[in-house]
């Protein structure tokens, strides 16, 4: 039986020595040279024989050029075996070489990898010491590495195509999205074979009735900077300043000939007019200037460009069905800045996350919908992404949390909380 026992140890280790081999920690860096008061993005993907299709806990350190730590441990926003932690680099803090480490588990493996990255002052991202690179895809747009200075090279704005000229990628990404579409596939929803479906695809909306039948009033969301035209759309129609610039505004063009007069339900008379459309569909949009600072250009516009904040995204989404609060009732133009009470994780005073922490799933795709919405183009936000499976200290709470009850059940047990909000709506 001593014999048996010991050679059965034996196999079980040596069986657990070849498995950690096959498992595999991907490590990658955007932008590959960080920038001393710019964010960074590290990703960190899972690959080979893990223990589950996703993995359960990821964790980041950090040091510096000096070899200090200064983030230990902080928890990644996981999806699927991916996992990204977006980090800020101090102004304070030295150009040189850096080191990141990701700690990734999958409930019974644990498996970290490290890797060295460059930190450069801003002036020092290529040859000639002005942080430009002059060959942009063959374009004579000046390419930038970055996206906090570098941008400040751009002298002339001529539409979509002074971004794509750097970004092509990024635009061919978005061609496919649903923000682009208003439609995808759509493996959540009952009635279908998860074929396209959407507010531009035989989607008929309770709340706002046919967007496409409603047009310009729709549209003006609409990142797609000709409407929502027949044709199918081309990279130069993605409006990329809609989520990248809190401050653009725009506006369509008015055709004074396309006009209709009605009488509304208080008995008065009221003149709209509508959208200029050209002879292949095509809504014309421009900037609207009255509703951005004295004396702003679009060459200001396109040299101060961010990723999405919470404003980016609450520019369509606040004021959704025609009034802020109105059409969800959970999110309206104060939840760009909420109180701990309406909003604990996007609250200043609470985690302070954005909308994209939890709903971007990279290439331009955003997990999750509203119950209105039909397509689906990634995986649904959930809970445990930073939470773990037992969050309380309470074991009776956490035999709850354990697929007996949802989270939203006990911890959003009302909504509306920053804003009047609509019930019903009868047509």
């Amino acid at each position: 039986m001593k014999k048996f026992f010991f050679v059965l140890i034996s196999v079980v280790l040596i069986t657990g020595i070849a498995g950690a081999a096959d498992r595999e920690i991907e490590m990658s860096i955007n932008p590959e040279s960080a920038i001393v008061g710019d964010s960074i993005r590290f990703i960190c993907e899972a690959s080979g024989e893990w223990n589950q299709d996703r993995i359960k806990s990821a964790k980041v350190t950090i040091w510096n050029a000096s070899a200090k730590r200064l983030v230990k441990n902080a928890p990644m926003t996981i999806h699927e075996k991916t996992a990204t932690y977006d980090y800020k680099i101090s102004p304070a803090e030295s150009a040189g070489t850096w080191k990141v480490k990701c700690l990734l588990s999958d409930g019974r493996h644990k498996e970290s990898q490290s890797r060295n990255f460059t930190v450069v002052d801003s002036g020092e991202m290529d040859g000639d010491g002005d942080g430009i690179d002059q060959d942009c895809n063959g374009s004579d747009h000046q390419c930038v590495p970055d996206p906090g200075t570098g941008h400040l090279s751009i002298q002339t704005y001529d539409g979509p195509a002074t971004c794509i000229a750097c970004h092509p990628e990024s635009a061919n990404e978005m061609l496919s999205s649903v923000h682009m579409k208003w439609a995808g596939p759509t493996p959540e929803l009952s009635n279908t074979s998860g074929e396209e479906r959407g507010k531009a695809v035989a989607g008929i909306n309770t709340f706002c009735t046919y967007a496409m039948s409603s047009k310009g009033a729709c549209f003006s969301c609409h990142v797609r900077s000709d409407g929502n035209a027949p044709h199918e759309p081309d990279a130069n129609d993605v409006d990329c300043l809609m989520c990248h610039n809190d401050t653009y505004q725009r506006k369509f063009v008015l055709d004074p000939n396309s006009t209709e007069t009605v009488t509304n339900v208080l008995g008065e008379t009221k003149t709209y007019m509508f959208g200029m459309v050209d002879a292949d569909g095509n809504y014309l949009t421009e900037p609207d200037f009255s509703k951005m600072p004295a004396d702003t250009t679009m060459v200001d516009i396109a040299q101060n460009v961010h990723l999405p904040t919470r404003q980016s995204c609450l520019r369509c989404h606040a004021k959704a069905g025609g009034g802020d609060w109105t059409k969800r009732g959970d999110m309206g133009l104060n939840s760009a800045n909420p109180t701990l009470a309406e909003d604990v994780h996007m609250s200043p005073d609470g985690a302070d996350l954005s909308c994209a922490n939890c709903h971007s799933a990279g290439n331009h795709l955003i997990g999750g919908r509203g119950i209105d919405l039909r397509e689906t183009e990634a995986p649904d936000p959930e809970c445990t992404t930073c939470h773990t499976a037992a969050p309380h200290s309470n074991p009776t709470l956490n035999r709850h949390a354990a697929g007996q009850a949802s989270c939203q059940l006990c911890h959003i047990p009302e909504f509306a909380k920053g804003g009047a909000t609509e019930i019903s709506r009868d047509w």
